[in-house]
């Protein structure tokens, strides 16, 4: 008997585990779990475009964390009731960046989950399903592990964490 498998590498209870069967496309093959689903040349362009949007992401965290270390308000010869205005809006802005440097590390992680699947050149094979995710998908949103079918019904079922 098959087990399904998180990302994870963990067991799934069967509660979360979606009917597979209609997943798959009548043109889509299902790919086992050892067959290298992209050649080594597409590999490498995937593995540049993740490595180039790692780069871009920690720019932009590295920019994010140095706003949250930012203590001075430049407030200090005015009243106090505007103090508390600016410190308002000093506090709402620390708190949206650090929604947007936790989102940007999750990112993050899933890119290097990314480089690791080109490394064991299992990259690009539908969690899920097993089938080929086209590479129009992978050139969009490299970190992708679900076609766009079994997203759909993971959305639809309401389970996207899985």
């Amino acid at each position: 008997m098959e087990k399904d498998m998180n990302v994870n590498g963990e067991d799934m209870p069967q509660e979360h585990i979606a009917d597979k069967s209609n997943l798959k496309m009548p043109h889509q093959e299902v790919y086992q779990e050892n067959t290298q689903v992209y050649n080594d040349e597409d590999l490498e362009e995937f593995r540049q475009i993740v490595a180039l949007r790692m780069q871009e992401t920690q720019v932009h965290l590295d920019d994010l964390h140095k706003q949250m270390r930012y203590q001075d308000n430049g407030t200090e010869d005015t009243g106090h009731a505007f103090n508390m205005i600016e410190d308002s809006q000093v506090s709402s802005a620390r708190e949206e960046n650090a929604i947007q440097i936790n989102r940007l590390e999750r990112y993050m992680n899933n890119l290097r989950n990314a480089l690791l699947r080109i490394q064991n050149k299992n990259y690009g094979r539908c969690r899920r399903t097993g089938v080929r995710i086209p590479k129009e998908r992978l050139l969009v949103m490299p970190h992708v592990t679900t076609c766009v079918e079994a997203k759909l019904e993971l959305t639809r079922l309401g389970k996207n964490h899985l």
